[in-house]
């Protein structure tokens, strides 16, 4: 399978740089005088460098061909380093009860079958299609959760979709049917749903692209 490239822009920082200055001025021209919290990110440099930068990484979709391509990879991995320890595990407990050494032949071969309990999960385990079909919402929903965290309020999922038209708008793709608060609600939930540990990637606290602060930020100082 073809591997997925790294987006060019996320190591592009002139790239980032003017794309979130584009991202900001859409949010400023028609969205901050209607939505009181995106009027409060934008009065935040930082808070509005990093929110375009999260929601750009939502809505191009090579950013989530990347991030499930390295998914897939580390399946892969994963599946091989279980096959292996499998195979090995059973020929060492064999190997034990033929020699008498029943404690050691009973230990690894509980060993064998929390590994190939393990092994039989892996496949759903690093599946990327309860992530989103084009785009994973995990990204989205780190995004919510940082904003709320930096407004120190919640955040409705019609702010939420007021920048994801934004962000599609500054990538240059203007949906003729923009997104609305209840699919961003219902795209959330079926991320949760299938996601039962996705408040992990909530705690991670991490988007998949960081951005780079531009000149002038306090932190380059």
């Amino acid at each position: 399978m073809k591997r997925a490239p790294v987006p060019v822009w996320i190591q592009d920082t002139a790239n980032q740089a003017m794309w979130n200055d584009k991202f900001i001025e859409i949010l400023k021209e028609k969205c901050a005088k209607l939505d009181a919290a995106i009027a409060t990110i934008l009065k935040d440099q930082r808070v509005s460098q990093l929110c375009a930068t999260k929601i750009r990484s939502y809505v191009d979709k090579d950013v989530s061909a990347w991030l499930y391509a390295q998914r897939k990879d580390r399946g892969a991995k994963r599946k091989k380093q279980l096959q292996t320890a499998v195979e090995g595990l059973r020929a060492a407990s064999d190997l034990c009860t033929e020699l008498g050494k029943r404690e050691s032949a009973e230990h690894l071969g509980k060993l064998v079958d929390e590994f190939s309990q393990a092994l039989a999960r892996c496949e759903q385990a690093f599946a990327t299609k309860r992530h989103g079909r084009d785009r994973d919402h995990a990204i989205l929903l780190e995004c919510h959760s940082f904003l709320q965290a930096a407004l120190k309020q919640p955040l409705t999922f019609a702010t939420l979709a007021n920048l994801v038209n934004a962000g599609y708008e500054a990538d240059g793709n203007v949906l003729q049917e923009p997104v609305d608060e209840e699919q961003i609600r219902k795209n959330l939930a079926s991320f949760k749903q299938n996601n039962p540990l996705g408040h992990l990637y909530v705690s991670a606290g991490q988007a998949p692209a960081q951005v780079v602060p531009p000149p002038g930020d306090p932190e380059t100082k």
